[in-house]
C-alpha cells in the first residue's frame, strides 16, 4: 500500500515531464492557431479595406470625370468611359443613372449581369446607400463590393456652405474573387505551418521538461520556504547552465531580501516616528492657520460693525446740522459738510463691501438655476445710461449658458466686471479702426470648465499690476486710475466668488487695446445636486428640469 500511495521519485519526474510536454505542446499549438487566426483576420481586413478604398476612389474619380457628360445627357460618352474603365480596372460592372435611378449607360464583364445584378423593379436601380461599399454574394458572379457615388453638378464642389445638387449616380461592382482566393491560400499555408510547429514541439518540449523539471522542484521548494519566512533557506545546486545561474541568482536574491528585510524593519520604525511627529506638527499648524483665518474674519466683521455704527451717527448728525442750521452756516461750511458726508458715505460703502467680501466664503446663498444670458443682459440694462454717456458699445456674444449657482453672487460678479470695464474706459483712447470703444462678452466651453471673458478698450493694465489688482485695496498704477473713483474691492470680490466654484481669475492684454478679464468655473460645481438631495417639495417636473441644467 505504501508503494501505491507514494509513487517512486522517478515516476513523479516522469509524470512531470509528460505534463510539461503536453502543456508546452498545447500552448505552442494554441498560440500558433491564434497567431494564424489573427494573421488571417488582419489579412482579410486589410484586403477588404484596400478593396473598399479602391472602389471608393474609382467611384469618386468616375463621378467627377463623367459630371459634364451626365449634365449634357451624352450617353455615348458615358458608355465609352464605362467600357474603357471596365477593361483597365477589372470591374464587374459600371452603371450611370439619373437622380431617380434610371440607367443612362453602363458596361459589364460577361453577358446579362448588369440588369440581373442591379435592377430592383425592372426600371430603376437602387441608389442607396451612397458611398458605402457593400459586400454582396450573388450566384455565379461571386463575391463583390458594390458602391454607389453621387455625381454633383460641376462648379459646386468648392462651396462648403451651399447645397450641392446631384446630377445623377454612378454604381460600380468590384469582384472579390481574387481576394477570396488569396485568403484561402493564406489560410491553408497558416494551418500547415501551425501543424508543423506543433509536431516539432513535442520532442523539444519533452527534452526541455526532462532538463528543467528536477532542479525547478528544488528551486520551488526553496521559494516556498522563503515565502514562509525562512529567509536563511538556500538552494544547494551545482550546475553551470542556466538552471545553475537561476539557483545562484535565487540565493543572491535571498541574501539581498534578508538584508533588505532587516533594513526595512529598522527604517519602518524610524519612519513611523517621523510620520507621527510630522502629523502632529501639521495638525498644529493647520489648527493655528484655521484659528488665524477665523480671527481675521471675526476681526473684519467686528471692526466693520464698530466702525459703521459711529459713521452712520456722523452721517445723521451732519444731515441734522444741515437741516436745522443751514441758514446760519456759510456756503463754505455747507460745502465742507457735504464733503464730510460724502467721505463718510464712501467709508460706509467700503465697510459694507468688506463685510460682503468676508461673507462670500463663510455664508453661501441658495443654489438655483441661473440663466447667465438673462442675468448679464439685465445687468447691462442697469448700465445703459453710463454706456450711452461714454458712447461705449456693449456686445454680448451668446447665448450664455444656464448653470446651477448662486444667482445673487453671479449677478454681483458680472456687475463688478461690467462696471469696471465702463469705469476704466478712457473715451479719448479709441482703438484704430473704431468709431467708439467697445466692451465684448463671450464664453468658451473648455474640457472641465466654463471660461468667460470680458474685453474692453480701456486703459489696459501693465504686466506687473495684473496680479495685484485682484487684492483688496490694490489698484493699477496709472494716472487715469488715480483720477477715477474706486474702492479697490470689486475685483477682489469677483475673485472670491470665482474661487467658490473651484475656478480661477486672471487678466490679459486686449490685442485691440485695453484688457480682457477672464474667469473659469469648474463644471462639476455648476451642476444640480443628485436626485433625492434636493427639496422634497419640488415637483417631478421641476426636478427633471434641474437635472437638465448642466454645462453645455
Amino acid at each position: 500500500m505504501a508503494l501505491v500511495d507514494q509513487p517512486l521519485p522517478w515516476a513523479k519526474l516522469s509524470r512531470l515531464r509528460f505534463k510539461a510536454t503536453a502543456v508546452l505542446s498545447g500552448v505552442v499549438l494554441v498560440v500558433s492557431g491564434l497567431s494564424a487566426s489573427l494573421y488571417m483576420r488582419i489579412a482579410s481586413r486589410l484586403i477588404h479595406e484596400q478593396a473598399a478604398s479602391h472602389v471608393r476612389e474609382v467611384s469618386k474619380t468616375l463621378a467627377i470625370s463623367s459630371a459634364a457628360s451626365m449634365m449634357a445627357d451624352d450617353r455615348s460618352a458615358l458608355l465609352e468611359v464605362a467600357e474603357e474603365l471596365i477593361r483597365s480596372e477589372g470591374l464587374q460592372y459600371i452603371a450611370f443613372a439619373d437622380p431617380v435611378g434610371r440607367i443612362l449607360a453602363g458596361a459589364q464583364q460577361g453577358q446579362g449581369q448588369l440588369s440581373r445584378l442591379l435592377y430592383n423593379d425592372g426600371v430603376t436601380i437602387p441608389i442607396a446607400p451612397v458611398d458605402e461599399p457593400l459586400p454582396i454574394e450573388n450566384g455565379d458572379n461571386g463575391p463583390r463590393l458594390d458602391n454607389t457615388y453621387p455625381v454633383f453638378i460641376p462648379g459646386e464642389a468648392g462651396l462648403d456652405d451651399a447645397p450641392r445638387h446631384v446630377a445623377g449616380y454612378v454604381r460600380i461592382g468590384l469582384s472579390l474573387a481574387d481576394a477570396e482566393s488569396n485568403l484561402s491560400t493564406l489560410a491553408r499555408q497558416a494551418v500547415w505551418i501551425a501543424c508543423l510547429i506543433a509536431f516539432l514541439m513535442v520532442p523539444l518540449s519533452y527534452g526541455l521538461a526532462n532538463r528543467v523539471a528536477s532542479p525547478l522542484k528544488r528551486v520551488s521548494a526553496a521559494s516556498a520556504a522563503l515565502a514562509a519566512g525562512n529567509l536563511g533557506h538556500r538552494v544547494q545546486l551545482n550546475r553551470s547552465d542556466e538552471i545553475g545561474d537561476l539557483a545562484r541568482s535565487f540565493n543572491a536574491m535571498a541574501d539581498d531580501l534578508a538584508r533588505s528585510h532587516n533594513a526595512l524593519v529598522s527604517l519602518n520604525a524610524e519612519l513611523e516616528d517621523r510620520v507621527l511627529a510630522r502629523t502632529f506638527q501639521l495638525t498644529e499648524v493647520n489648527r493655528r492657520l484655521q484659528d488665524a483665518v477665523a480671527e481675521k474674519e471675526d476681526f473684519v466683521r467686528a471692526v466693520s460693525h464698530d466702525l459703521s455704527a459711529p459713521l452712520r451717527n456722523v452721517t445723521g448728525m451732519i444731515d441734522l446740522l444741515r437741516d436745522r442750521q443751514s441758514q446760519g452756516l456759510s456756503p463754505t461750511a455747507l460745502d465742507l459738510l457735504g464733503r464730510i458726508r460724502n467721505n463718510v458715505t464712501h467709508g460706509l460703502e467700503m465697510i459694507e463691501e468688506l463685510l460682503d467680501l468676508s461673507r462670500i466664503r463663510s455664508r453661501r446663498d441658495a443654489m438655483q438655476r441661473v440663466d447667465l444670458d438673462a442675468e448679464v443682459r439685465s445687468v447691462a440694462a442697469q448700465f445703459e445710461f453710463d454706456l450711452q454717456s461714454k458712447n461705449i458699445e456693449l456686445k454680448i456674444e451668446g447665448p450664455l449658458p444656464v448653470v446651477w449657482a448662486e444667482r445673487l453672487r453671479m449677478r454681483q460678479l458680472w456687475q463688478n466686471l461690467i462696471d469696471n470695464a465702463i469705469k476704466y474706459t478712457d473715451t479719448s483712447r479709441v482703438p484704430a479702426g473704431r468709431s467708439r470703444p467697445r466692451i465684448r462678452i463671450w464664453w468658451l466651453d473648455q474640457h472641465d470648465s466654463l471660461e468667460f471673458r470680458v474685453a474692453d478698450n480701456g486703459i489696459g493694465i501693465a504686466p506687473r499690476d495684473r496680479d495685484r489688482v485682484f487684492y483688496v485695496f490694490r489698484r493699477a498704477k496709472d494716472g487715469f486710475v488715480a483720477r477715477t473713483a474706486g474702492k479697490g474691492v470689486g475685483l477682489a470680490t469677483c475673485k472670491s466668488i470665482v474661487q467658490n466654484y473651484n475656478g480661477r481669475m486672471w487678466v490679459e492684454a486686449n490685442p485691440e487695446g485695453g484688457s480682457v478679464f477672464c474667469f473659469a468655473l469648474a463644471k462639476d460645481r455648476l451642476v444640480p445636486p443628485a436626485p433625492g438631495r434636493g427639496n422634497d417639495n419640488d415637483s417631478d417636473a421641476e426636478r427633471a428640469e434641474e437635472e437638465a441644467v448642466a454645462c453645455p
